[in-house]
Order: C-alpha cells, then structure tokens, then sequence
C-alpha cells in the first residue's frame, strides 16, 4: 500500500484526537527494500490514555492498526497524556533504538 504511514496517521488522529501525534516511516534503518514500509516510529500525545497503562495504551493503538497489520512488520511507540508530554518538555523528535535484526550497518 502506498502512503501507509499517511493511513496510520489518519487512523490514529481519527481515533485518539491527538494533542500531538508523529508518524514516522523508520523502514530505512533496517533491512528493507528502497521506498518500503513496513517499519514506524509512531508518537501519540492524547487525553484518551488518562488513567491508562503502557500496556493499554499499546493495545488501544493495536486495535486501530489491526486492519493493516498484514503491512505494517514493526512499530516503535511513545503514547503519552498531554500532562505526561508536558513535563518532558514537548519533544517533537524520536529517541529510536537501533534495529538487532539484520539492520544494514
């Protein structure tokens, strides 16, 4: 599918009204076709995970990707309340951890 990671984007700000949300295509860093996508850093910032564990957080993000999960190998999410974001100081950027299956460097 062309444009995946504009699909997961509109998926999430349907679901989760984000404050803040970041959907980035990382298939780059791994070992993976030129132009793929498979592989996403996805940051949500939503009042919908007031109240909510890491765990449940993940699974709430894993039920709307469900329908694309035949596309998507792997996603690495930060999915943190308003307040949570806040007192980090806003980051906008990925801290990402280097690919340990097969990663071209």
């Amino acid at each position: 599918m062309k444009n995946l990671g504009l699909k997961i984007k509109i998926d999430l700000e349907l679901e989760f009204a984000p404050y803040f949300m970041k959907v980035e295509n990382i298939s780059h860093m791994h070992s993976t076709p030129h132009g793929a996508e498979t592989h996403f850093a996805i940051h949500v910032v939503s009042d919908k995970f007031n109240g909510k564990k890491r765990i449940e957080r993940q699974r709430l993000v894993h039920d709307v990707l469900l329908p694309l999960q035949m596309l998507i190998h792997s996603t690495t999410q930060k999915l943190q309340t308003r307040d949570e974001w806040q007192n980090m100081g806003s980051p906008t950027e990925f801290d990402l951890p280097d690919c340990f299956g097969g990663s071209k460097k």
